[in-house]
């Protein structure tokens, strides 16, 4: 007889409920919970009855998941959230693969996938009153797993495609016969013959040495100084008449998307929603996954001018949380390209999420649509961060390079490769320096300081303000 998907989960592990394989594949439950009296056939139903569990709108078979009922409807689950006890396994798994010397991938990368899945918040102080939620930090956690999530948090957003680029990696060196570690001078020859293009090559390498880094494992060829030639080898033999260009949506272009995507939004309010979050991601320069769809605190000041917004975001990269000052453009520009009255007339969703019902892949079928709408080339081609591209490009032509960076987090010449090449041959002419002290001034090239980085800051806001 055929058992029921609480009759398997018992069976696994008594302590477990459907919550907390909800969300995993077959093989990240046979991972994290082995157990060889569970056939395969099994694991699919176990995973594809927990699935319905984190449904927005339950369907019967989600109601009646006792029953052993079998999964109706073709859409998958709309937010899945890893509960405390996969996300405590998966750092218990990568704790103790950086401690050894010898370990097995798989079983780690599958540890980073679920703990990109996992909200930020999962290890933060817990609040006055007692959280009952599965998200509650557990109390035995231990400093090791601490530090390990600390750590990870820093590439947090970016998880599932350095994982990616792992996968890439270790199926080259399989293919070629050699080790996946330490990473000989074979296997990166191998790989940059495989992804023989200049800017996946070198994104590709990225992720590989944070990964390594990661598990404490030793870069070996992969090291900058070594794998430079490669990139700048294939740089050179490329032909860049065809290589496909970086979109930048502008404010011209923006605000066209934004009334075309609202004028649909009358038979569909996800177009509405998508809209706002595109006008956010432009005026404020964010990343749309790890920083529009995440952002939870927003303070306002009324002015003359009308109202300044202070958000608090958490950018990518860096543990603590950084502060972007704009001020309402109505007046300037147009009320539709305004994010700051937008905020401010849905402040009350804010704390709870404002975008709360869209992902990135939602996000990004809503441009492209909207694109199409609107009669634009390549409509497929356009991106959520080309909102970030257009917004450095036109702040770079009437703020410069060092606002640019101030009002759009850069620290380094990562601003560079967000510039056209008439814009960046207009500027290698002239000689600039800007480094930051510990008290958030600016320093000049000769030595003297310029104004107070509040002012700067300020200034920064206005004029990449009035540039969109």
């Amino acid at each position: 007889m055929e058992r029921t998907a609480k009759e398997i989960l018992l069976d696994i592990d008594s302590s477990l409920s459907l919550h907390d394989v909800a969300g995993l594949s077959p093989e990240e439950i046979s991972t994290l919970f082995p157990n060889p009296a569970v056939s395969t056939r099994e694991l699919y139903k176990l995973a594809r009855m927990a699935s319905a569990v984190v449904r927005r709108r339950p369907t019967d078979a989600a109601r009646n998941i006792n029953s052993g009922t079998t999964l109706t409807g073709k859409r998958g689950p709309r937010i899945i959230i890893p509960t405390t006890s996969m996300w405590t396994q998966s750092l218990r798994t990568i704790a103790q693969a950086r401690a050894a010397d010898t370990f097995e991938w798989e079983p780690v990368l599958k540890a980073i996938r679920i703990l990109g899945k996992c909200p930020r918040e999962m290890a933060s102080p817990p609040k006055k009153k007692p959280r009952t939620n599965l998200r509650e930090k557990p109390d035995n956690m231990t400093l090791e797993l601490k530090s390990v999530w600390l750590e990870f948090q820093s590439w947090w957003s970016s998880a599932q495609s350095y994982a990616a680029a792992m996968q890439l990696w270790m199926d080259v060196c399989r293919d070629i016969g050699v080790s996946t570690t330490p990473p000989n001078k074979r296997a990166v020859g191998a790989f940059a013959t495989v992804h023989c293009n200049s800017d996946s090559l070198k994104s590709y390498y990225v992720s590989l040495r944070a990964i390594l880094r990661f598990c404490h494992v030793g870069l070996g060829a992969l090291h900058p100084n070594l794998t430079k030639n490669f990139v700048s080898g294939l740089d050179k033999s490329m032909d860049h008449s065809v290589r496909r260009k970086k979109k930048a949506i502008s404010s011209k272009q923006c605000r066209e998307l934004v009334e075309t995507l609202r004028a649909r939004g009358r038979w569909n309010h996800m177009a509405l929603i998508a809209a706002d979050s595109f006008v956010v991601t432009r005026q404020f320069a964010l990343r749309y996954q790890s920083e529009t769809l995440k952002f939870r605190d927003v303070k306002f000041e009324k002015s003359k001018d009308g109202f300044w917004a202070t958000m608090r975001v958490k950018r990518k990269g860096e543990s603590k949380m950084k502060t972007l000052h704009r001020r309402c453009v109505c007046s300037k520009q147009h009320p539709s390209l305004c994010a700051v009255c937008l905020l401010h007339n849905g402040k009350e969703q804010i704390p709870a999420g404002i975008f709360e019902e869209l992902n990135y892949r939602s996000g990004l079928w809503w441009l492209q649509k909207g694109a199409q709408w609107c009669g634009w080339q390549d409509a497929d081609a356009y991106g959520t961060h080309d909102f970030r591209r257009g917004w450095a490009r036109e702040c770079a032509d009437e703020a410069g390079i060092a606002s640019t960076m101030r009002g759009g987090g850069w620290k380094s010449m990562a601003l560079w490769d967000y510039l056209t090449s008439k814009q960046k041959c207009a500027r290698e002419g002239v000689d600039f320096s800007v480094s930051w002290s510990s008290s958030s001034r600016s320093r000049t090239s000769d030595g003297s300081r310029s104004s107070d980085s509040s002012d700067s800051s300020d200034e920064s806001s206005d004029v990449s303000d009035e540039s969109q």
